[in-house]
């Protein structure tokens, strides 16, 4: 039972504050995208919905921030005629590898290699696909479940469902492994019982002229450990709010690489088939 006046504990995986709304993998379109985008593959299987199935998909919650502290919205649906997808894509540098998987010293070389492969599959990729474009920033949702520990309790305050209490070990947002930089975030703030917020984190400038953003990892996951066969995987993490895919990481299995039996060909393939 809630009280009124009293905060309610946010527990995560529920419904948080600001109504935070988790979508299932349901409509065709989205599974068409990903399957196009992010197509988790290998020399001998594909993990694709094995490991979308461990992501949980990210939607802007229902209720936006006061318009001091928030962007526009993503997308005006019919706004405009479906134009080539923008992909832009970010490489995300593992921490936790820091080069022990590579005692020869060609770790840059594998990421040249994986970097190089990601720019040609987006562009082949952007010459087949057509979207409503994003209406100016691309700017990614934070996950009220893990910044915020409580949401005011009481129906009957302005506030109510709103932040309340922080979580002080919040360390931003990821998405398979990869961290989301600040500036690609909407920013969150603190409500009191009544009255406006205290922003704790802004907006981010979002990044321009992008309608999905594309996270690349090369590291030695415990997944990659065990299934040496896997070149690469890959996971779709925020939509917007008509289920189209904004975000996604592809993880490429660092130790395949370095592989002279491996060649651009190869890796490209993988990232786009």
């Amino acid at each position: 039972m809630v009280k009124k006046g009293k905060p309610e504990i946010s527990e995560g995986g529920k419904k948080g504050p600001e109504e935070s709304l988790r979508a299932g993998s349901g409509r065709h379109q989205q599974k068409m995208l990903l399957l196009l985008l992010l197509l988790g593959a290998a020399t001998r299987r594909c993990l694709h919905d094995e490991t979308q199935k461990s992501v949980s998909l990210l939607r802007p919650p229902s209720s936006q921030l006061p318009s001091n502290i928030r962007s526009s919205p993503f997308t005006f649906p019919g706004s405009r005629d479906p134009q080539p997808l923008r992909i832009q894509t970010c490489h995300i540098r593992d921490p936790v590898s820091g080069g022990a998987w590579d005692p020869e010293g060609d770790g840059m070389g594998g990421e040249s290699r994986a970097l190089a492969a990601v720019r040609e599959a987006a562009q082949r990729l952007q010459g087949v696909l057509a979207v409503p474009p994003v209406q100016g920033p691309l700017l990614l949702s934070r996950d009220p479940a893990q910044y915020c520990h409580a949401v005011w309790g009481d129906p009957d305050t302005p506030n109510y469902h709103r932040c309340s209490l922080l979580n002080p070990g919040y360390k931003g947002e990821s998405c398979l492994g990869a961290k989301i930089p600040d500036a690609h975030l909407r920013g969150y703030a603190l409500w009191p019982e009544q009255g406006p917020p205290q922003l704790i984190q802004p907006d981010g400038p979002g990044v321009q002229n992008t309608d999905f953003l594309l996270y690349v990892r090369v590291a030695h996951t415990s997944k990659c450990h065990r299934e040496p066969s896997i070149i690469a995987y890959a996971a779709c993490c925020q939509l917007d709010s008509e289920d189209r895919p904004l975000a996604g990481t592809i993880v490429y299995c660092a130790q395949h690489l370095t592989s002279p039996s491996l060649n651009h060909s190869d890796i490209v393939m993988v990232t786009a088939v």
